[in-house]
């Protein structure tokens, strides 16, 4: 029997044709975008277009944050105990699992990862969400000690608010999850603005909301481009926090603007941003030599092809240096532990 990953890399274009077209999921519903614009969505392997997402604007933005708030502070949101968002959790995680192949498949057409690493990086996604969901009723206050007679001091801990959430290209339903699952287990609600190269998964996903019982309007999905629906949605007034995933650039820009209105924000962004080199250079071929040479420093890099690369602070080097260059491009390191292990060893 082929495995869920074969059988997702055997997956003929005939059957991703047949997929509408996606808009907006807002208030419980999958919705055309105000403007009635669509921007095409690729897949990177093809390089065809094989399905289009909405072009949210400003207005689809306010109708998302406005069913946001009204579930953060009426209806059966607000009434259920931590136990009961527990359980909601536990079955969204695991439908999750129980359609993992298909929100897979989507993932895989749009972002052009490994069809392997997609379907466990789905699966796990369900983990995430069941973890959550045991914390639900573990958010615990204190009695603080006081020196004022008469005086009872206690913590309590309530909803932060309406959260937005913004995500890159490359992980789109395991990057919304990290920050969607703690959300909800606090009685949080949320606006997800997903890249706009790759918003289909989430919009896939985004109907097993109400399948594992979230009231409408708890969870919503707007799509587009950052200044139409990123900028809107992190000024947005009733917006509480802002949780991002991306470049430097973007979180800058978003920090400036959340600060602007008082808003918390927690950033995941890149260190360093990275051009790639196709075609051989001498000259970056010798600052990679002299690099090497100095002590040595962790090195992130995402390998989602077959292609081998190398990656520095500054550059990123395909393993591909002519034959006439007799020295190794990755020689046999001296230890068994990377540099990251040694600093770890460190008081």
């Amino acid at each position: 029997m082929p495995s869920d990953a074969e059988k997702l890399a055997d997956t003929e274009d005939s059957t991703i044709e047949v997929l509408p077209r996606y808009g907006n999921y807002i208030n419980g519903r999958l919705t055309p975008p105000v403007a009635d614009k669509y921007l095409p969505t690729e897949d990177p392997f093809t390089g065809r277009v094989w399905a289009s997402i909405g072009r949210g604007t400003g207005k689809d933005v306010d109708d998302a944050v406005d069913a946001a708030d009204r579930a953060l502070r009426t209806g059966a949101w607000p009434q259920l105990s931590p136990s009961e968002r527990g359980r909601m959790l536990w079955k969204l995680g695991e439908l999750i699992v129980h359609n993992a192949g298909r929100l897979a498949e989507i993932e895989r057409r749009d972002n052009g990862k490994l069809a392997s690493e997609v379907i466990a990086q789905v699966r796990y996604m369900g983990d995430y969400f069941k973890y959550y969901a045991g914390l639900a009723d573990k958010i615990e206050s204190s009695v603080l000690p006081t020196d004022k007679k008469g005086v009872f001091a206690y913590t309590k801990y309530e909803p932060k608010g309406v959260i937005a959430i913004i995500t890159p290209w490359n992980s789109p339903l395991t990057l919304t999850s990290w920050k969607l699952a703690p959300a909800l287990a606090a009685g949080c609600t949320a606006v997800i603005k997903p890249s706009e190269f790759t918003s289909a998964s989430m919009l896939e996903m985004a109907p097993l909301f109400a399948e594992a019982g979230l009231p409408d309007g708890v969870v919503n999905v707007v799509t587009g481009l950052g200044p139409e629906v990123g900028e809107p949605l992190v000024t947005h007034p009733k917006v509480a926090h802002v949780g991002f995933t991306g470049g430097n650039a973007a979180g800058r820009r978003i920090y400036e603007l959340a600060a602007r209105g008082l808003k918390t924000v927690t950033l995941r962004i890149s260190s360093s941003t990275m051009p790639i080199s196709s075609r051989p250079s001498k000259a970056l071929y010798r600052e990679f030599l002299q690099r090497r040479a100095r002590p040595a420093r962790p090195v992130r890099a995402c390998c989602c092809s077959g292609a081998s690369t190398i990656g520095s602070s500054k550059s990123w080097w395909r393993s591909c240096a002519p034959p006439n260059w007799a020295t190794p491009v990755c020689p046999k390191p001296k230890s068994d532990r990377s540099p990251r292990d040694r600093s770890s060893k460190r008081s």
